[in-house]
């Protein structure tokens, strides 16, 4: 005889899924319990252990400056702040004030109670600290900046440009090219804020009339537009130019800047520590002469020339002056961050230089008219080679040509345009360089063009 199978009644699957409905009600949350005190206790022993290894630094003397800083200092210890993902959706934030780091809830900031909105922190962090001298990790600029930004992954950045109102640091990111900082507030609501680069390819911008802007490592060009006078814009790091308008300037032991150009003295207060700026230029002889009174830690030029500015970022690039930025300065600078900004600062558009070199010899850059007049007092540069370092229009200038040139002229595969010369001038020795020189004797013309020449 055959038995029959016997399945599960409607009423039994009815009563086997309500037993599964209340296991897992039972189970899932205690599951999820059990995983959120797993990542709380993994969050709390990050910033118990990173806070003891801070407090150690800081009784030796060496505070956190920057978040970059700190975050190196958990590397250290073996722990990846860009690794630990918060649990039910708090932040890890770092605290610039007390150089500590902290669990918060995610409305942290904007919290009438903050103390209650604090998961973990230790003794050191005080819950009213500003937002802004808290950072945190973003993978791209918020929508509202409360904290100041450290930038946690540069693959994740959407663009290399950002504006700001808060702080920034670029973390191990090089590839950000613009960085505006503007915070038009109300003096009663100025902030102190830190921004951090790490290349010379980056231009950053400072707009905040009552603010103090501290910078630190590398970068490029800075416009100081406004800050606070009385408090500053603070170097302490590294800068290739830097252009103030208004507002006090300040650097400080370990600051490196190739040219400070202040454009209105008036509106400008500097105090340079010695042996911080290379070069300084202002934008008149009146202005160079009344900042050289008040400054004697400095000496600020004025050429009459804007050239001569540039000049100086050039040579000191050129040569290699240990500045420690990241960038390839080539010796063509048409396209180099650098030039482009002193350019752009002082008005000028043509970098009108020669190199001038010879074998045993350092080479000496000048503008293309001090080449022009040297030659025309009688130097011949025999044994000499002259290298044209950029395309040039003179336009509008009366040029007079070059009255007798012996040496060697590289053109550099660059173009002299809009020369004019009078016609009592005897060029009859030119050829396609005619109207640049007068004479040549034994000279090497090469790599040269000349166009839009005029005879008048």
């Amino acid at each position: 005889m055959k038995l029959k199978k016997k399945g599960f009644t409607i009423i039994e699957l009815v009563i086997v899924i309500a037993v599964i409905g209340v296991l897992t009600a039972i189970l899932i949350p205690t599951f999820m319990g059990i995983t959120d005190k797993a990542h709380q206790a993994e969050n709390e022993t990050f910033v118990r252990n990173i806070n003891t290894q801070l407090a150690i630094n800081e009784a030796s003397g060496d505070k956190n400056r920057t978040m970059h800083e700190a975050v190196k200092d958990a590397q250290s210890m073996g722990f990846h702040v860009d690794q630990i993902t918060p649990y039910n959706g708090n932040d890890i934030i770092w605290d610039s004030v007390h150089d500590r780091f902290a669990i918060v809830k995610s409305n942290f900031a904007t919290a009438e109670n903050k103390a209650a909105s604090v998961v973990y922190a230790d003794g050191s962090f005080d819950p009213n600290t500003k937002p802004y001298k808290l950072w945190k990790m973003y993978d791209v600029i918020p929508t509202t900046q409360l904290y100041s930004i450290y930038a946690k992954t540069k693959e994740n950045w959407a663009s290399n440009s950002v504006d700001l109102s808060v702080g920034f640091d670029v973390g191990e990111n090089t590839n950000f090219t613009s960085i505006n900082y503007v915070h038009n507030a109300a003096q009663e609501n100025a902030q102190e804020v830190a921004i951090r680069t790490n290349s010379a390819n980056t231009e950053l911008t400072v707009n905040g009339l009552y603010d103090t802007v501290k910078h630190y490592d590398s970068v490029g060009k800075v416009h100081v537009i406004a800050v606070d006078k009385i408090h500053c814009y603070e170097e302490n790091g590294k800068a290739a130019f830097t252009q103030v308008d208004s507002g006090k300037y300040k650097t400080v032991s370990k600051s490196d800047v190739e040219l400070l150009f202040v454009s209105d003295s008036s509106n400008v207060n500097l105090e340079i520590a010695p042996g911080t700026v290379d070069h300084a230029h202002a934008i008149s002889e009146a202005a160079a002469n009344a900042i050289n009174e008040t400054n004697p830690g400095i000496t600020f030029d004025y050429d009459g020339n804007s050239d001569q500015a540039a000049l100086d970022v050039y040579l000191h690039v050129a040569a290699e002056d240990q500045i420690g930025l990241t960038v390839d300065y080539s010796e063509n600078k048409t396209k180099d961050a650098v030039q482009v900004a002193v350019n752009e600062a002082l008005e000028n558009s043509v970098f009108k230089g020669v190199a001038v070199s010879k074998a045993g010899q350092e080479t000496q850059l000048i503008t293309i008219e001090a080449f022009r007049d040297s030659v025309n007092s009688g130097n011949t540069y025999a044994g000499y080679t002259v290298k044209l370092l950029d395309t040039i229009d003179l336009t509008g200038v009366e040029w007079t040509p070059l009255k007798l040139f012996a040496g060697t002229f590289d053109g550099n595969n660059k173009t002299l345009s809009g020369l004019k010369v009078s016609a009592t001038t005897d060029i009859s020795s030119g050829s396609v360089d005619i109207g640049f020189f007068e004479k040549t004797e034994n000279a090497t013309i090469k790599n040269l063009t000349i166009s839009g020449f005029e005879i008048y």
